[in-house]
């Protein structure tokens, strides 16, 4: 059973992940003293967590997916809220 569970729920992340702009640079990712949730080059470049995208290049095709998923919930989640939003008015 713990190799079904595996491969569905595939790990995107772990904690050697380079992020993209690591990875672009060729570089090696470390981890912010000032922010824990966001490298050294992107801290210095002054970009936002967002941009720190850490994902293993064999997992681009499920995190595509995971990210998919989530804006499919968001959009549904935006429609309730326009439709009570209008109720209100």
């Amino acid at each position: 059973m713990p190799a079904l569970k595996s491969k569905i729920e595939k790990k995107t992340k772990t904690a050697k992940t380079r992020c993209l702009n690591c990875r672009n640079q060729e570089i090696k990712c470390e981890v912010s003293e000032y922010n824990s949730n966001i490298c050294k080059y992107c801290f210095k470049k002054n970009l936002t967590e967002q941009d720190c995208i850490k994902i293993k290049p064999s997992c681009y095709k499920e995190e595509i997916k995971n990210l998919n998923k989530l804006l499919i919930e968001t959009k549904l989640k935006n429609l309730e809220l326009e439709k009570q939003i209008s109720t209100l008015k």
